[in-house]
């Protein structure tokens, strides 16, 4: 079996590379607050909306880490001398209305219901999860080490989540992450 070297070897951050780099990272760390204070508004309407209690007790536990999250980024942007600030973000933007909408488009108190919750859910978990990996190695990147701290932490909450919610569905756990 022939043997695959799986060893990055990353160019050098020039002072114009880490200037970019903080641009791309400050964009997406305000998609990330605003995708957080709309989640806070999602997940209760998700809640009362599900038909087990198990997953109406997910939705509400994740609403409590998402407003965990929101004020560990607004500690970030404090940490990088800026004010708490949010810019839309349309990828997540479809998700979670595609969530809400299935509120309107199934029957209350049914399987089909959780099911479709669940997938939509997970969709957006799955998401957020992927964003804040990157976003902790690029802090890393910059030297940002205790930013990419905090946000390694929130990964790992969004990544337990997205499995939480496989196992609600009966899917085999598998987060790629």
């Amino acid at each position: 079996m022939e043997t695959i070297n799986l060893t990055v070897q990353r160019p050098r951050l020039t002072s114009g590379d880490k200037k970019k780099l903080m641009e791309i990272f400050l964009d997406a760390l305000k998609e990330m607050h605003w995708t957080e204070q709309t989640h806070i508004e999602m997940l209760p309407k998700l809640a009362k909306g599900a038909a087990s209690l198990e997953l109406t007790a997910t939705f509400d536990l994740h609403t409590a880490q998402s407003e965990e999250h929101l004020a560990k980024l607004v500690t970030i942007f404090h940490y990088l001398d800026l004010q708490p600030e949010s810019a839309t973000c349309m990828a997540m933007k479809e998700l979670m209305n595609k969530a809400v909408a299935i509120l309107h488009n199934t029957d209350p108190q049914t399987l089909s219901r959780d099911l479709s919750l669940i997938m939509a859910a997970r969709n957006v978990e799955v998401f957020e999860a992927a964003a804040y990996h990157a976003l902790s190695g690029m802090a890393a990147a910059i030297g940002l080490y205790e930013v990419s701290d905090i946000l390694l932490s929130i990964y790992r909450q969004e990544n337990e989540t997205a499995q939480i919610l496989s196992r609600l569905s009966g899917w085999p756990v598998n987060t790629g992450g």
